[in-house]
Formats: structure tokens, C-alpha cells, sequence
């Protein structure tokens, strides 16, 4: 190969930097950080570091919330109205069991599953809510807007069935008018939330105290009444205790027929007798007792399928002890002087026993078994 045909190729000497051209000059390069120290709080804004659940993905806080109880749950939606949506979208359902409202003119206190613990207190110029120990004062909302609000979500929201509900409307004085303004207006608003549901209120017991049976049936209305199963009704002032509580209309309502238990802490008429003898277990007050209404509850419970217990507390015991050894012959003695009588239920193994205690002035009729019968207890058809 000849000499002016050949090529030299020059390596550049790696240990000199080469030298650019001003056209290909790179561009400056940003300044070196300085060094990190042990901890970088002072490096970093507080927004950039501290995680609170407000500025959380939601996704994250949705998955937190899973783990929450309802009172915790419920707590939380106090937090900020922006908190509150957030948990009233993600879960639209609640479990409650038991539910326990007691109002009077100057507080309303609610129990939420005999845990959660909040209450509703007058105050001038708004509300104060207590839950635990935390209080909060709500501006510009009266005790009773801001309790019926969260009734409202709590209602609104309920997927099961309420094992319990109970429903306590108590006055000022336990001697003066039992439903004066105050009272009647707490009634009244509890009534419209429960009326403004698409579907009844499915709930097992109903505990209530009412002055007549129009407080009832005002409320009972809004109950399905394939699932209640047990009704209790209490007095709201003592000036009701002397007036008996008439069940004519309230026996017409299909909640009624399917009852399996009723205590009423209310006098009724022993006139009344025949609207209890379906219902598996019962308990009233009456007056006084004839004997003519003793051999009825004897002869009409015998022959029910569906009778376990009946018991009356009778304020004015005067069954006359001969008359019971002229109907039904010579009583059973038990302990604390109790007298007791048992009759054959025809074709059935079990017995119809009926107590009678003049200390404590209880009348009982019992359907028990015959392993229940004492030995020489005496029998009659």
C-alpha cells in the first residue's frame, strides 16, 4: 500500500479532558445539593411530610375506616362536614341492634348499641354535645335540630333488623301534665323522621313510654309489623298511673296479631282479658280481678296453643279465699305462703298451673311440663 493512500488515526489522550467548541457546549449544570443531614424534617415543608387523614388518598382512608366500630364511626363524622360526607358515601349501611332515646324539654340522650353514649343539651345560644369526654358546642342549632339529624343518618342508614328500641318522653315533673308543649314537639319531630322513611322501621322490641294509645299507635304505624314480636308500654308521669289505658283501637293493628310478648306497666280493664290470651307471654296491671274473669284467663289459656305466661299485678286484691276453695278445691302451699292450683290441658302433656301470691298481690297462670309438677301436687280436670 503506498504511502500517500494511508490513514493515520489519532486516539485521544484519555488523560486530558478535550476541549469542546463554544457551538457544543453543554448547558450548566445545576449546583450539587449540600449534604443530607440525620434527619431531613428540616429539608422538607410540613405539608410534604405529616399525613393526616384529611389529606390522604381516599382509597387509603376507606380502607382504614374498615376497621372502625360504629362508635368510633359515629365520632368521626363530628369531625368537619367534608369528613362527615365522606363517611355518609363510603358507607351507606350501619348495624345497629339497640337503640335507646330518652327526651326531656331540656336534653335528649341516645344510646347507640348500649356502647355509643351522646348527649344533646339546651343551651342559649346553640347546642352542646357530649359523646365520652369530648364536648362540642354546636353554633346556631338548637339540642333538637342537631339530635334529629343524626337520628336521621342513623335511621337512614340501618340495614338490619333493631333488636331493641326504646323511647322514653318524660316531662319536667313526674306529678304535672304529662304531655305539655316541650314534650309533645320532641314527639312529634321524632314521628315526621320516622314518617319521611321510604320503608317501616324493622324492629323486634318496642319499649315506650305513652300516656294513651294514641302515643302508640302513632308511632307503631311506622313499624313493619311481620317483625316486630314484643311490645313494652310504661307510664310517663305518675298522674298516669291512675287512669287506665284503653287498647280498642291498638289491638286493631296487625303489629298486635303477631306480638309473642307484651308487659304493659299501665292499668288495663280486666274487660280487656280476651285481647291477651293469643299472645305467648303477658304482663299487666288491672285494678281488681272478678272471679267471673278468673274462670275465663282458667278456661281460655287452658285451651290456647300459643299461651306460656300470664301474670297480673292487681292493685286491689281482694279475691275472697273461700271462693277459691268453693271453684277449685284445696290449694298446693309453696314457699312465701304462695298458693297454687294445676289443671289437665286436654290432650297435652303439659299443665296449667295458676299461682296466686296475696303478699306482693300477683296473680300468675304458667304452662309447664310435667317433670315441672310437683309430686303430691294435687291435679284437677
Amino acid at each position: 500500500m503506498s504511502r500517500a493512500n494511508s490513514q493515520t488515526v489519532v486516539k485521544p489522550d484519555k488523560s486530558e479532558p478535550a476541549i469542546a467548541s463554544p457551538e457544543s457546549a453543554p448547558e450548566p449544570s445545576e449546583p450539587p445539593r449540600p449534604e443530607t443531614p440525620d434527619s431531613l424534617s428540616w429539608w422538607f415543608a410540613e405539608s410534604d411530610y405529616t399525613t393526616t387523614m384529611m389529606n390522604m388518598p381516599d382509597v387509603a382512608v376507606a380502607r382504614i375506616l374498615e376497621y372502625l366500630d360504629f362508635k368510633e364511626m359515629f365520632t368521626l363524622r363530628k369531625v368537619n362536614y367534608g369528613f362527615r360526607g365522606f363517611i355518609d358515601h363510603s358507607y351507606p349501611f350501619l348495624q345497629l341492634t339497640n337503640l335507646h332515646i330518652s327526651a326531656t324539654p331540656q336534653k335528649i340522650i341516645m344510646v347507640y348499641n348500649l356502647t355509643t353514649h351522646v348527649e344533646y343539651q339546651l343551651d342559649q345560644y346553640g347546642c352542646i354535645v357530649i359523646q365520652g369526654a369530648k364536648k362540642v358546642f354546636v353554633e346556631d342549632s338548637s339540642f333538637l335540630e342537631t339530635f334529629l339529624g343524626d337520628l336521621e343518618y342513623v335511621l337512614s342508614r340501618q340495614k338490619g333488623i333493631l333488636e331493641a328500641l326504646q323511647l322514653e318522653w318524660r316531662t319536667q315533673s313526674l306529678i304535672l301534665t304529662p304531655w305539655d308543649e316541650q314534650v309533645t314537639s320532641i314527639f312529634d319531630a321524632f314521628q315526621n323522621v320516622l314518617e319521611s322513611r321510604k320503608k317501616p322501621l324493622r324492629v323486634q322490641k318496642l319499649l315506650i313510654n305513652a300516656y294513651n294509645q294514641h302515643h302508640v299507635i302513632a308511632l307503631l304505624r311506622h313499624f313493619d309489623p311481620n317483625v316486630i314480636k314484643e311490645i313494652r308500654i310504661f307510664v310517663t308521669c305518675l298522674d298516669a298511673r291512675q287512669e287506665e289505658f284503653e287498647l280498642g283501637e291498638l289491638v286493631k293493628f296487625d303489629h298486635w296479631n303477631n306480638l309473642e310478648r307484651v308487659v304493659m306497666r299501665r292499668k288495663i280493664s280486666h274487660n280487656d282479658f280476651h285481647y291477651f290470651t293469643r299472645i305467648r307471654e303477658v304482663s299487666v296491671i288491672v285494678q281488681e280481678v272478678s272471679l267471673g274473669s278468673l274462670v275465663f284467663l282458667k278456661e281460655t289459656l287452658t285451651l290456647s296453643p300459643t299461651f306460656r305466661k300470664f301474670t297480673l299485678e292487681i292493685k286491689f286484691f281482694h279475691l275472697p279465699r273461700r271462693s277459691l276453695l268453693d271453684l277449685y278445691g284445696p290449694p298446693n302451699v309453696e314457699e312465701n305462703e304462695r298458693r297454687s292450683w294445676n289443671f289437665r290441658i286436654p290432650d297435652d302433656s303439659s299443665y296449667l298451673k295458676m299461682s296466686v301470691d296475696p303478699f306482693d298481690s300477683v296473680l300468675s297462670f304458667f304452662k309447664i311440663e310435667r317433670a315441672a309438677l310437683p309430686k303430691f301436687a294435687n291435679v284437677q280436670n
